[in-house]
């Protein structure tokens, strides 16, 4: 018996995707979208609600200190 492959559903979560707009920023969302996270891309402001994504992607390399509260 062969089980196929299962994607599976994260039922609503968000991530936000903190970069610069970029072709690899549109990519990720439509993976995350794909699995049933909400996807929601921000540069360089974080959104308010912030603080309750469940997922957190960003750019090391491109992020800055007031980005992030410490």
């Amino acid at each position: 018996m062969k089980r196929g492959f299962r994607i599976p559903n994260l039922g609503g979560a968000t991530a936000l995707i903190v970069h610069r707009p970029h072709g690899v920023v549109a990519a990720i969302a439509r993976q995350l979208t794909a699995i049933g996270v909400n996807a929601v891309d921000c540069w360089p402001d974080l959104p308010s609600d912030a603080l309750a994504a469940d997922f957190l992607f960003f750019d090391a390399y491109l992020g800055h200190d007031a980005q992030f509260a410490s």
